[in-house]
């Protein structure tokens, strides 16, 4: 048999050469077959009244022309074939004959209708045939240009219409702004489709929806494809309403016949979650087969389509499995792998063109789809709809308020196509993407105000301005594009609003104050107060109350300093999660403010605030969880919810695939169980009645649109590296449904408003208005000159630094701290000089005293050295004797060693030999243990043995010593031995088997030996032979044979024990002479000692005397050298004591600058380190700040001998590597350590070795639980070897988020709340060479670089030839050391 492989596919790009040359190829051009067939086919399955009109020639006619403009002319949006146009002809026109009862329904038969189409005049039916072929052609073949060439194909319908149509196209519309009416037969607007839209005064400005020529013509182009079956894709720019006309057009259908689905694609969807989705929301009708309940169809809208990554070869999963079903309609089960069958389901699709993250569909894809291009609205649509909300805000204003509506709604449509002209998206600038959600949002904003609060027309202008500066400058990154938009919005309002008497000097403040609007201080539960703020020091006031309020009651207050750009931020995430359903994207570095700010802004709303907590092991499932808690607090219980989330906290890529669902649609598809989805229909179905919702379907819908409503998502995002701009091109729905807030680098006034709030607060001696003044000048001074320090440092080195308002903050408190430490310590050393006065006082008095006790001492001294000697004569004596008997000991000691080695040897021997046959001894006694009575009765019972069974037992008897019986000879000549009669007498012995257990084995006789060797050699005696016959037979034979080898081995053995008996006696017998010889040693050793403790009694009391009047005398010499030396010191201290006081002037200039070393330069170099730290004392001395002419950090926070210390545990003694210590020492955070030459992996290993440090890496499993016991226990801990990521659990721990638990301080580490101790040390390190940390961390930990520079590496060669070349210079500078240290 024989195998033939084929192969359809679309193109080659991904075969190999192997694959190419090995298969036949044949190309099949798009034109080859033609699309007549495809025309013809589609008229054969006509009833035939329909055929009699020749339905096909029209579009014979029509469709040459036009599709030759299409392929030359035309440029569409979603690639397409001829084949396919036509196929959209012939569908979309089978779709507008059935939804005018020309055709019947799809799947239907209806013979009523057929007998009333029998009946229609031929006319009447002909002409609406040629009406609505006309508008399918317009709606398949010109349905997929964009609008820049929609004019080409619409004039190329137009000419190859025949001049004897009955119905041509209207002259004055364009074809795609008027549809046909079938039952009119003419053509009408499609405005005239539906009534007037009249917004209702009550109306949730959330459900405002205002219909378009654009949305009309879409919806009725998708509900005329619904009705035929066939599938919708929707293509066209973000923000034209593609989802939104589509959604409300299935919101339309027939709740009895139709149920939805709604589905968001993002570059990160999978095939399998689509899979579970659909199949979540069908039943299952039989086996392997799913679906709507009976009778009703389900529409599934996927949004994004095009969204879902490549694959390595090009495919897109999600999409492949939804192309499955429409080939062949399912797709495989992927545990059972058995084929599924999905029944009444039709897909409507909507994408946005391919590029900036949207990919290309294959074509394989698009062709089972009539693709529907949608163009963005033009001006007349933009002014129709935003003119009907901005008549209805104002209908309850007063009429000087009336006529501002038009300019207002002017002004926002050039606002927005400016700027989608102008602030173009960079690389740098990916968020620069707008849409008319954007325009949307800025009259969302305004309708959120009321005439009580607009008191004037200018005020509502101002409204205006400030909603446009919301949405459009919010988000921008640089001061140049701030500034072009405050110009364009000055352009407009002097164009628009000028004619109404306000102009731009009406509208924007003087100065430097900016338009502020809020609702957060008059507001209240029952009214929303969205208001002008002028006084700026009332919303501080404001603000700062609310922060108070959320401290008191929070486990982790935060200190924050209110300047004015953090209140304008708080001030602007308020107002986005004050309007239903606002979300917002903060994007700003580490540290920046922005999750503290949106839990200030949501705590001054009232809203729960929900984090997640990031575990080692927090999943998917735990984030399930948490999401399911948010939604059910949002949705079940209807109270509002802010949901902070920071991009430091995304585990998983999917999590981003959740909340797009949540930002999109309100829900995370089938993230509830079927019970728990009960479980809130049932508890929602008593509020959802009094609504008039009463279906199941309905009020998972109102659960869902609540959670829309009542969700306030924060996402927290850092615009460093590629992550934002990647997640932003993958998750549209983050930029689409979200407002932006662009967090800049704090600007030079909110730098100097948070340092003079911190300094006044200080107490230095000498501090005044001005020093703060000056100080604070410092600090702005320090954090600029290290911004501009970190450009350089990335364009001569190409090492990333990250200067972040948390540094700022650590800057003031480092100065605090380290301000406080240094005046205690001057205060400690005048305290000191204090004590050395009062010494030299009480030295002087104490000489005479301790010269009469010396006098005392020395005759005591005279007579213990008399009675010393004596004794030492005695002892002499008596040790000589001593010795003598101790060499004799000695001497049979060895003697007795040399027999007691022998004997061993020969016991060894023994048990060696012995131990050979033991095995096989103890295996056939375990063997006979197995027996019992009945195997023996059974053995017995034999009538005729066989051969092995004679055999063993006649073995047993020549052992036993039996005697055999005499039997006549086989051949009748004589007689012969015979055992077994024997055998079967002894075994009727009941102690049979006692007896072979008790056989004497040590004394077995020759000839019993001899008698039994020639059975030994026998291959039939031998246990597994005799085996097969009887398991008794088998383990008497293991026996005998035991018996055997024993006997030969004990011959051997029996010589070596009369040998060794004879050794042990001499053995005896030396070792009793020995112990006699010890006894008499003893007894002298004893007397020698009694001696002994006398004569070291006497020495003892004359070493104490000697040892006292040493004291004595070395006192008196210290005392007069210190009196004779210290004589003139008495003034000079007393001088001092009392100039420390004034060198604080001269500290606090230090000071500030080691603090600034230690917050700022830990990631420098050396060269870099210097050059700033001159920067920093110039400006300081040119502030009258007192500083010392040359500042070193050694000398302002360094201890020499804290650094000798470290130099003995292996810190290298150059100067970069001192003050990366002290910087570590210094510091607030925990150190990161960039250590590629392990340096200080070493020094900090030999440092913490005593306090019995812990070893842990982030690819080890159980760090954190060797993290919780060292926290709890105050171990130290080294995490080493980390990448630019650090797990996000060590959150907690790096930030130092301690509380107060039961008068115990606590920290919580992922799910576990632990007792943390101040003992525990924290060090990580890294051994990259030049890491990229994200601010992030950076605001987390210290950075300090170790890395051994050309300058460090000289200062260190240095220090080790000196050690070399003049240890002596070296042994003397620690001893100098050491000398201080014990001063100290």
């Amino acid at each position: 048999p024989t195998q033939t492989m084929m192969f359809e596919v679309e193109d080659l790009s991904v075969a190999s050469p192997a694959t190419v040359s090995r298969v036949g190829i044949v190309y099949l051009q798009t034109v080859a077959l033609g699309w007549e067939p495809i025309v013809d086919s589609w008229e054969a399955g006509l009833p035939e009244y329909c055929k009699k009109h020749s339905p096909t020639a029209l579009l014979k006619a029509v469709l040459p022309p036009c599709l030759t403009t299409v392929r030359k002319l035309c440029r569409e949006i979603v690639p397409t074939s001829m084949m396919m146009l036509v196929n959209n002809a012939v569908q979309l026109l089978t779709g507008l004959l059935r939804e005018h009862r020309l055709l019947p329904a799809a799947g239907a038969e209806d013979a009523e209708l057929d007998a009333q189409l029998e009946k229609m005049k031929p006319e009447d039916y002909a002409k609406r045939l040629e009406g609505l072929t006309m508008q399918a052609l317009v709606w398949s073949v010109g349905a997929s240009a964009d609008e820049s060439t929609r004019d080409k194909i619409e004039e190329a319908l137009r000419n190859a219409m025949p001049k004897t149509l009955v119905n041509p196209f209207p002259d004055q519309e364009s074809l795609y702004n008027v549809m046909f009416d079938a039952d009119g037969s003419k053509w009408i607007p499609w405005m005239k489709t539906i009534p007037e839209y009249v917004i209702e005064k009550d109306a949730e400005v959330n459900s405002i929806t205002v219909p378009t020529v654009d949305s009309v013509r879409v919806a009725g182009t998708v509900r005329t494809l619904l009705q035929s079956r066939r599938p919708a894709l929707v293509v066209g720019p973000t923000g034209t309403g593609k989802t939104v006309s589509v959604k409300l057009e299935l919101d339309k259908l027939d709740a009895n016949k139709w149920t939805t689905l709604f589905l968001t694609f993002s570059a990160r969807t999978l095939a399998s979650q689509v899979q579970d989705i659909i199949e979540g929301k069908l039943d299952k009708r039989r086996k392997f087969v799913l679906g709507p309940p009976h009778g009703i169809r389900c529409a599934i809208l996927v949004d994004d389509l095009n969204m879902p990554q490549k694959e390595t070869y090009g495919a897109q999963p999600p999409i492949e499995l939804l192309r499955q079903w429409m080939d062949h309609g399912g797709w495989y089960d992927t545990k059972a792998n058995v084929f599924k069958h999905i029944q009444d389901v039709q897909f409507v699709a909507a994408m946005g063109p391919p590029g900036g993250g949207r990919n290309h569909i294959t074509a394989r894809f698009i062709r089972h789809f009539n693709v529907i291009s949608v163009v963005p609205f033009g001006q007349q649509s933009l002014t129709r709809i935003f003119s009907k909300i901005i008549t209805w805000f104002l209908d309850s204003f007063e009429g000087k308020f009336k006529n501002l509506g038009s300019p207002i709604v002017d002004a926002s449509i050039d606002l927005y196509r400016t700027a989608m002209a102008d602030l173009l998206p960079t690389p740098t600038k990916s968020h620069y993407v707008f849409n008319l959600r954007d325009l949307v949002r800025i009259f969302q904003g305004m309708l959120r105000s009321k005439p009580d609060y607009i008191s004037e027309p200018v005020v509502l202008a101002r409204l205006w301005v400030h909603e446009s500066q919301r949405v459009f400058q919010d988000r921008l990154v640089t001061d140049e594009d701030v500034t072009w938009l405050r110009g364009k919005l000055v352009e407009l309002v002097d164009a628009h609003f000028s004619p109404k008497g306000i102009g731009s000097k009406d509208v924007f403040p003087e100065g430097d104050r900016r338009l502020f609007f809020g609702s957060f201080i008059n507001s209240n539960e029952e009214k929303v107060a969205y208001e002008e703020y002028v006084d700026m020091s009332v919303v501080k006031e404001n603000i700062e109350k609310h922060l108070d309020n959320y401290n008191s009651v929070s486990k982790n207050p935060m200190p924050l300093v209110l300047f004015r750009a953090a209140i304008e931020h708080v001030a602007r995430i308020h107002r986005i999660i004050g309007i239903p359903g606002g979300n917002a994207l903060l994007i700003g570095v580490g540290g920046s403010g922005r999750q503290s700010l949106a839990r200030l802004a949501s705590a001054m709303h009232d809203y729960h605030t929900f984090q997640i907590e990031i575990t080692k092991s927090y999943g998917m499932e735990d984030w399930r969880e948490d999401l399911k808690k948010m939604m059910m607090r949002a949705g079940k219980t209807g109270d509002p919810v802010t949901f902070i989330f920071s991009d430091t906290q995304l585990k998983m890529e999917s999590f981003l695939e959740d909340i797009n669902n949540l930002l999109n649609n309100g829900e995370v598809p089938n993230l509830f169980a079927p019970d728990e989805t009960e479980m809130i229909i049932g508890e929602l179905r008593p509020q959802c009645k009094e609504l008039g919702i009463t279906s199941s379907v309905g009020v998972f819908g109102w659960f869902v649109e609540r959670v829309k409503s009542n969700l306030h998502i924060c996402l927290c995002m850092s615009p460093i590296g590629e992550g934002l701009r990647t997640r932003l091109r993958q998750f549209p729905s983050l930029i689409n449904c979200c407002t932006i807030d662009w967090f800049h680098e704090w600007p030079p006034d909110a730098l100097d408003a948070v340092a003079g709030n911190f300094l006044a607060q200080m107490t230095i001696p000498g501090m005044n208005e001005q020093l703060v003044t000056n100080l604070t000048q410092v600090c702005v001074n320090i954090q600029q000159t290290v911004i501009d320090a970190t450009v350089q440092f990335k364009s001569e080195l190409r090492r990333m630094n990250y200067v972040t308002p948390p540094l700022y903050l650590r800057l003031l408190q480092t100065f605090k701290d380290v301000m406080d430490m240094k005046r205690n310590e001057v205060s400690s050393v005048k305290k000191r000089d204090d004590v050395g006065l009062d010494k030299l006082l009480n030295t002087a008095e104490q000489v005479a005293t301790m010269q009469a006790e010396l006098e005392a001492l020395k005759p005591q001294l005279i007579v213990k050295s008399a009675e010393a000697d004596d004794m030492m004569v005695v002892i002499q004596r008596d040790q000589a004797e001593a010795d003598k008997t101790k060499a004799i000991v000695e001497k049979e000691e060895a003697e007795c060693k040399v027999q007691a080695d022998e004997a061993g040897k020969l016991k060894a021997s023994c048990e060696a030999d012995l131990a050979e046959a033991m095995p096989a001894l103890n295996s056939a006694l375990k063997a006979l243990k197995g027996l019992s009575k009945n195997d023996i009765i059974e053995l017995k019972s034999m009538k005729a043995p066989p051969k092995g069974v004679k055999l063993t037992m006649e073995t047993v008897c020549i052992l036993k010593g039996i005697k055999p019986g005499k039997v006549p000879a086989p051949d009748g000549k004589g007689k012969v031995d015979d055992y077994w009669e024997p055998s079967k007498r002894i075994m009727g012995d009941q102690h049979f088997l006692q007896s072979l257990f008790d056989y004497d084995k040590d004394n077995i006789s020759d000839e019993i030996v001899a008698k039994l060797a020639p059975y030994i050699d026998l291959e039939e005696f031998t246990p597994e032979v005799v085996g097969k016959s009887s398991v008794a037979a088998k383990g008497l034979c293991s026996w005998v044979r035991a018996m055997f080898v024993y006997n030969k081995v004990a011959k051997v053995v029996e010589p070596k024990r009369i040998a060794l008996k004879g050794a042990e006696e001499s053995l005896a017998f030396a070792e009793k002479k020995l112990s006699e010889k010890k006894a008499l040693l003893a007894e002298v050793v004893s007397k020698l000692q009694a001696l002994t403790d006398a004569f070291d009694k006497t020495i003892a009391e004359k070493t104490s005397l000697e040892a006292q009047v040493d004291d004595c005398e070395k006192k008196l010499d210290r005392a007069q050298r210190l009196i004779n030396g210290l004589g003139g010191e008495k003034t000079r201290w007393t001088e001092r004591s009392r100039e420390l006081a004034a060198d604080l002037d001269n500290l606090t200039g230090d000071v500030i600058m080691a603090a600034g070393f230690c917050t700022y330069l830990g990631p420098f170099t050396a060269a870099y380190r210097n050059s700033l730290v001159q920067l920093w004392s110039d400006h300081v001395r040119s502030l009258n700040i007192k500083c010392s002419p040359k500042f070193q950090l050694r000398s302002t926070l360094g201890d020499e001998v804290v650094i000798r210390k470290w130099a003995v545990d292996g810190l290298p003694s150059d100067s970069f590597s001192v003050d990366n210590a002290i910087i570590l020492s210094t510091a607030e955070q925990w150190p990161l350590m960039i250590d590629p030459q392990g340096q200080a992996n070493k020094w900090v290993r030999n440092k913490e070795m005593e306090s019995n440090l812990r070893v842990i890496k982030l690819t080890e499993s159980d760090f954190m639980r060797t993290l919780e016991n060292a926290v709890q226990f105050g171990t130290p801990v080294i995490c080493e070897n980390v990448g630019e990521e650090l797990d996000p659990a060590l959150e907690p721990l790096l930030l130092k988020q301690t509380f107060d638990q039961g008068g115990m301080l606590t920290i919580r580490l992922g799910d576990a709340e632990v007792q943390y101790s101040k003992k525990f040390r924290f060090y990580i390190t890294t051994k990259l060479s030049n890491p990229h940390y994200p601010p992030e961390i950076q605001a987390e930990c210290t950075l300090v670089n170790f890395m051994v520079t050309e300058d460090g590496l000289e200062d260190q060669l240095l220090a080790l030839t000196v050690l070399k070349e003049r240890p002596d210079l070296e042994e003397q500078k620690a001893v100098l050391i050491a000398q201080m240290n014990g001063f100290k």
